[in-house]
């Protein structure tokens, strides 16, 4: 029997309602300090929270605002390789929507598979592939077909006024830890993915049994395995997150401001 209790987080957290939410990946941490008045809470002292145990996840939540907006930041994520149960991978998401947030923002480190892809370029999630079915999801209607990338539009315009090599791309979902082997790689590419990581797909079948609208923003990192000679190292991954950290945070702000304007934010939790 699971140990979460969301009334409990919330009533720790005091959080007033928020707008966007924000789930930031390795190496992308650093956003929630663009915010203003911000109040950090490290993980350790959240109920129900468990350590973050991967390099570049910060593991402490954050609340500011960006002007008008009242932000939400999750510094760190937990994934399924490090043991947890989907429920526990979810948990942010899950505080996110129970605190009201209208729109969640996911961030990830990507290995790239489409060739033309380059180290620092961006790539807007625009649909998923994963092979793990049976997560312990809810049976129901809205999380098996529900979309919940209905914000990936909205990148796409935002990206182009700040010129970023901003790509439109199919992410593939592995549970990790390991990397993938060469042979998988050329297996993705078949079946139509751009990118593949070990996190965001969970919190997206959350997110879309809920409705939530989302948008999923991979940086590309390093290239996937087989695509060059190079050995895959964490430590490069983060280091290539950090060169683009300034050029995120930037389009990052312009995209919540975005998100708050009334005709083009792309709806709420119930519509």
């Amino acid at each position: 029997m699971s140990n979460i209790s969301i009334p409990r987080i919330l009533e720790a957290l005091q959080l007033p309602e928020i707008h966007t939410a924000i789930i930031l990946g390795s190496g992308l941490g650093g956003f929630e300090h663009e915010l203003d008045s911000v109040r950090l809470i490290p993980y350790a002292e959240i109920p129900c929270f468990p350590d973050v145990t991967v390099p570049g996840h910060s593991g402490h939540l954050a609340y500011g605002r960006l002007g008008e907006v009242s932000v939400l930041v999750f510094s760190g994520r937990f994934h399924l390789y490090e043991g947890h149960s989907i429920e526990v991978a979810s948990l942010p998401v899950q505080v996110a929507i129970a605190a009201g947030a209208r729109n969640l923002l996911l961030t990830n480190a990507a290995g790239g598979i489409r060739e033309s892809f380059q180290v620092g370029d961006f790539m807007n999630i625009v649909d998923t592939l994963h092979l793990m079915r049976n997560v312990g999801l809810p049976n129901t209607t809205k999380s098996r077909y529900a979309n919940p990338l209905s914000l990936s539009p909205i990148v796409t315009q935002v990206a182009a006024r700040h010129a970023l090599r901003m790509h439109e791309g199919t992410y593939v979902y592995t549970s990790g830890p390991c990397y993938e082997t060469p042979a998988e790689i050329r297996m993705f590419r078949h079946l139509g993915a751009d990118a593949v990581g070990m996190s965001t797909v969970p919190e997206l079948l959350v997110a879309a049994a809920h409705s939530l609208p989302c948008a999923g923003i991979s940086l590309i990192t390093n290239a996937a395995s087989g695509i060059t000679d190079a050995v895959l190292d964490h430590a490069d991954i983060k280091e290539a997150a950090e060169k683009q950290s300034s050029r995120f945070k930037v389009f990052m702000k312009d995209l919540i401001q975005e998100l708050a304007t009334p005709q083009t934010y792309a709806g709420s939790p119930s519509s």
